[in-house]
Order: structure tokens, then sequence, then C-alpha cells
């Protein structure tokens, strides 16, 4: 077992000298659209796969969500590929922190999986 600062690994899991890392990537930190942070970390030719994951079909799959412009296509495609990523392996998520803020005088606020659209066309004061 290894402990280190992130830098001090990174070019050792971006070569895959690790046979399981456990670590946080803060997914989604100041980013509405997973479909960059997936094509980086998941498909073939990403910068930044880590998992070393080569899945021809996930990349298309990826490849689909990014081309499209309808956004509840694309995030369903991108939970989609998400799924497939776990169920290969190639990430396993040990965690998931959810936070709520709560408002007075607020309803129909979206609860979304992603957790960047938390007031929708439906929101209202009462």
């Amino acid at each position: 077992m290894t402990t280190k600062d992130y830098d001090s690994l990174e070019s050792s899991l971006l070569d895959g000298q690790f046979d399981a890392v456990i670590g946080s990537r803060n997914y989604l930190i100041g980013a509405a659209d997973p479909v960059s942070y997936l094509q980086s970390d998941y498909t073939c030719d990403g910068t930044y796969n880590l998992s070393q994951l080569y899945n021809p079909e996930i990349d298309e799959q990826i490849s689909r969500a990014d081309a499209t412009s309808d956004l509840n296509e694309r995030r369903t495609l991108a939970a989609e590929a998400g799924a497939r990523i776990v169920a290969d392996d190639a990430v396993i998520p040990l965690a998931y922190p959810r936070g709520y803020i709560a408002v007075k005088g607020m309803k129909d606020v979206s609860v979304d999986s992603f957790e960047r659209q938390l007031l929708t066309a439906k929101s209202q004061r009462d």
C-alpha cells in the first residue's frame, strides 16, 4: 500500500502501475455536463484514463451523448455510459455524499442526479 499526495502519484497512475486506487476525482465540481469528464476519464484515448478502461462500445455511447443537443437525451446517454463503466469495474463507487439546500417558500424543486439543476420551469415560490 502506498499513501502519497496526488502530484507524487500521477505519472505512476497514468502508467497503470497500480492494481487498485482509492481516490476522489471531485467529479462535477464546476462542471454542469458530465460528458467531458467521461471522455477524458473513460474513453480508449482519454487523456486522463487512470482506470485503463478500453471499451469501444462505451466510447460510442459517450460519442453519441456528445453529439446530441437534446439535454435530456444527453443526460440519459451519460448516465447509461456511467452505469456501463461501473459494470466494467473501471471504477467502484465507495461513497456518494448528497447535499440539499432548503429554501422556505419554494415548491417543485428538482432532485437532479447530477446535482446541477435544482430549479426547472415548474419551480415556483409559494
